[in-house]
């Protein structure tokens, strides 16, 4: 979805798809259907010492989404609806 150029800010509202390989399901709500899209804010950044640093990802964005939860995503999970003004 985004890229890796693109820069998220906190405060950022956005679009994320999970975009996980298939033996990564089990992390995922059951009742989530794969490619649901969540809108969210951004509210917080994870970097280098990040939890998701051992999985391989530079950044995790922690996103909290219109259903009340919060959830990480990586970069390339995420779209830009609007620039947090």
């Amino acid at each position: 979805m985004g890229s890796d150029a693109e820069k998220f800010e906190i405060g950022d509202l956005v679009k994320c798809v999970y975009d996980l390989f298939d033996h990564f399901d089990y992390f995922l709500d059951q009742m989530i259907a794969p490619q649901v899209a969540f809108r969210g804010i951004i509210i917080d950044i994870f970097e280098e010492d990040s939890p998701g640093a051992r999985y391989g990802y530079e950044k995790l964005y922690v996103v909290r989404c219109s259903d009340g939860h919060q959830r990480y995503f990586a970069c390339w999970e995420i779209k830009l609806l609007s620039r947090n003004a």
